[in-house]
């Protein structure tokens, strides 16, 4: 079975509360558990940062609803291909707000909008989602 990873980043057209953000968490590990998704959400000053690993059309279906979402703007793909193991195994879906851990203050920028992350090494930022995912691991929740 070949597994896919794909890291993007978007915009939320309008910030969400703790609640909406606690039921985004609930439907994405819910569906991604029913699609054998695995992955990790940072949300920083409304710009999204998503990566899914999985089976590749699996992850193609819910990119592809995940782009025509109203509530994104500015989708862009910053990497994709396939890797030997899954870096968030067990985990359907975890959410990290900035409040908890600054991704962008972690890569030393300033980051307002999603045309900025594209000089992002993609790299950086899912070895910084990897580690914001181990600090977590004991609460894969809104923090």
């Amino acid at each position: 079975m070949t597994i896919r990873y794909l890291l993007y980043a978007s915009r939320l057209v309008t910030p969400l509360a703790h609640e909406g953000l606690a039921s985004l968490l609930e439907t994405s590990q819910r569906n991604n558990s029913k699609s054998g998704l695995t992955g990790f959400l940072h949300i920083e000053d409304q710009v999204v940062l998503q990566y899914l690993e999985g089976e590749p059309e699996a992850i193609h279906r819910v990119v592809d609803r995940i782009r025509r979402d109203p509530r994104h703007t500015g989708f862009v793909v910053l990497s994709e291909d396939d890797i030997t193991q899954r870096y968030f195994d067990g985990w359907q879906m975890a959410l990290v707000e900035s409040a908890t851990l600054s991704l962008f203050d972690l890569l030393g920028v300033q980051i307002q909008d999603v045309p900025e992350i594209k000089d992002a090494n993609p790299t950086d930022l899912i070895a910084l989602l990897s580690a914001n995912a181990s600090f977590l691991r004991d609460r894969p929740s809104v923090a």
